[in-house]
């Protein structure tokens, strides 16, 4: 009965919900207990009757993946050498060849497995899912599904090199990022801890793409004949071989210059007198809008106040005023774009109020002269908002209700402005031409969105393709490793996106000093920083992401008391009421992109803090806002629609 629900649920795109439905039908079975382990990974019973023959899953939760099992199939023979804890190859002595020890388990397990591990990517906890696979092979080595959900969780892992995705045809990245259309929450909140065995292995963040080319081989095995698949296998082969060549030729510093690069050759333009003072509104669908030209020498504007402020701008050029912002938004609303050139020199000037910052940021608030405030900042009050992801007519509600930002009334936005929602350029602009007009009335983190990586998957490369070219997705690549990983506001509140790191001691010093100009690697406190969640009880526990750590209240306490704070704000997940309290009260996560990719139904939130009350934070909910009818994942890939 568990078997048939969870598998209504998987069809309903329940997914949190359908994995502890797998979970629950191990003890209804009997035999091993919830959670226990073939290697040392989750497991979960499986029904008796599992009867499919297609190796492949089924999208739209109706084929084979949701008949009867939501991942019933083939088998093949086992990889040599596959990764982790599968039983290809284990001796006599039940372990493998690596030598781990694989615990023998009835075979009738893989299907349900596989099941659970398809759910997981579902639900883009990939290393749960290459934990379940692992788990599944274990059960059966045989099971061809346990290699290719092995492979399609390997490939999701996305610490993607930054070749990697452009190396693959876009029906192969298609077919291997299964989850895109329906672009599912990174963690769902109602996801019980049981689910997580305590033993849950570290899994490498680094995309295993090899790994994943292995486990297809042996998938293609039991199906030499089926074209889908061999086409495949041959261009995964031919991307890994694409991949070393380009990593060969590749110069130290390529794309590490593109901001230089994009500026001299538009002041070129401009000097040629091919400018937009000759042509300022060439398109009908271009905002009607120019900066103001400053006085000679004038590298200053005008802020909310009124009084000159420090801007981005160099002598002489174009400069972005609180008035310019307001009237962008306007324009933005109406489906207007600002002219590429204005769009180009938001990003040179933005790219100076970032780059020369620390790591991490502190944020004086209130006038209190040990924290700067009286000299530097003359708010009393900052909002900080959560992941925005491209939902451009949420972000408008947000000041529409709290005020536009400005040095009195300044916003921190937590990272993932971009992505998923198909407004992301719309985002992106408008908090760029804030910060430029005044750095004090908008402070910007990045958020594990803001890479390469994640931005060929999810969407913002694709979007800003259409929008304006190719030479601008490298600029903002770029200015997005300008970004600080974290803020501390007032003194007290510790914000990143992410969560804390993988280890103790850690100190805001150290996280001032991280090197965060270049793409995350796999670990330390640049990946934490980004990738980490809490979860509910003590000490640490490897991700479901695959990525960052798992850590509990006592860390979060240790946190704060060693660093004299007071909380954490974090953002990075979906809550139901837009934002959550835990451990004790210390953490908040905060999350701001209401009616997720249009289908989750969650509320979006923002939180104040106060300097007159001693910082404590103050929430708002609010929930979607209609927009033009364009769909989520819009520009996440061009064949997307094919999935029906």
């Amino acid at each position: 009965m568990a078997k048939a629900e969870a598998n209504a649920l998987f069809r309903e795109k329940h997914y949190a919900a359908a994995v502890e439905g797998y979970t629950r039908s191990l003890a209804l079975l009997g035999g091993e207990g919830p959670g226990e382990t073939a290697g040392g990974m989750p497991g979960v019973d499986r029904p008796d009757d599992d009867s499919d023959d297609s190796v492949f899953p089924s999208e739209d939760g109706t084929g084979d993946d949701a008949s009867g099992d939501a991942s019933a199939g083939s088998t093949v023979p086992a990889s040599p050498g596959s990764s982790a804890g599968a039983g290809a190859g284990a001796d006599a002595d039940g372990a493998t060849p690596g030598g781990r020890p694989v615990r023998k388990i009835d075979p009738r397990r893989a299907p349900l497995l596989g099941n659970r591990a398809f759910a997981w990517i579902k639900l883009e906890a990939y290393g749960a899912a290459v934990a379940d696979a692992d788990a599944s092979a274990a059960a059966d080595p045989t099971y061809a599904k346990a290699h290719y959900r092995r492979a399609d969780a390997h490939f999701h892992q996305v610490r993607l090199s930054s070749s990697l995705f452009l190396s693959l045809s876009p029906s192969l990245s298609l077919s291997l990022s299964l989850s895109l259309s329906l672009s599912l929450p990174p963690v769902h909140p109602a996801l019980s801890p049981s689910i997580i065995h305590p033993s849950f292995p570290p899994l490498s963040p680094q995309l295993k793409f090899k790994e994943a080319v292995k486990d297809f081989r042996a998938a293609a095995r039991v199906a030499p004949g089926d074209p889908d698949l061999r086409r495949k296998l041959v261009e995964c082969e031919k991307a890994v071989k694409r991949i070393a060549f380009e990593a060969a030729l590749r110069g130290p510093d390529d794309g590490a210059a593109a901001l230089r690069k994009a500026e001299e050759a538009i002041l070129r333009q401009d000097a040629e007198g091919n400018g937009p003072a000759q042509d300022v509104r060439p398109r009908p669908d271009w905002v009607p809008l120019q900066p103001g030209e400053p006085g000679p020498g004038d590298a200053g504007c005008v802020g909310a106040t009124g009084a000159p402020v420090p801007s981005g701008a160099p002598a002489g050029r174009w400069v972005f005023t609180h008035a310019f912002c307001v009237e962008l938004a306007a324009h933005l609303k109406a489906q207007k774009r600002l002219h590429p050139r204005f769009a180009y020199e938001l990003l040179f000037q933005a790219d100076r109020t970032l780059r020369d910052l620390p790591s991490l940021v502190d944020v004086p608030v209130g006038t209190d002269p040990a924290a700067g405030g009286a000299a530097g900042n003359p708010a009393q009050q900052i909002t900080v908002c959560g992941d925005v992801h491209g939902q451009f007519y949420d972000l408008l509600h947000v000041f529409e209700r709290n005020g536009w930002p400005s040095a009195s009334n300044p916003y921190l936005f937590n990272g993932d402005f971009v992505d998923r929602g198909s407004f992301s350029v719309e985002v992106i602009v408008l908090l760029l031409a804030f910060r430029v007009a005044d750095p004090r009335s908008m402070y910007l983190a990045r958020g594990n969105h803001e890479t390469r990586a994640m931005n060929r998957l999810y969407g913002f490369e694709g979007e800003v393709r259409a929008k304006y070219d190719a030479r601008m997705v490298e600029c903002y690549a770029e200015l997005f490793c300008s970004l600080p990983i974290a803020h501390v506001l007032g003194r007290t509140v510790f914000v990143c996106h992410g969560g804390l790191a993988d280890r103790d001691g850690v100190t805001l010093a150290d996280l001032r000093a991280v090197d965060r100009k270049r793409e995350p690697p796999e670990g330390g406190l640049l990946c934490d920083t980004l990738w980490s969640d809490p979860h509910d009880g003590d000490g640490r526990q490897p991700s479901k992401r695959g990525t960052g750590c798992q850590f509990g209240r006592d860390v979060t306490k240790r946190f704060l008391e060693e660093n004299k704070l007071s909380l954490v704000v974090r953002s990075h997940e979906v809550k139901e009421e837009g934002f959550e309290v835990t451990h004790d009260g210390y953490c908040v996560t905060v999350f701001s992109a209401p009616n997720y990719c249009d289908q989750l139904g969650n509320k979006g939130a923002w939180v104040v803090f106060k300097s007159e009350d001693g910082m404590a934070p103050h929430f708002s909910q609010f929930e979607a806002q209609p927009h033009p009818p364009v769909r989520a994942m819009q520009f996440a890939n061009p064949m997307l629609s094919l999935m029906g």
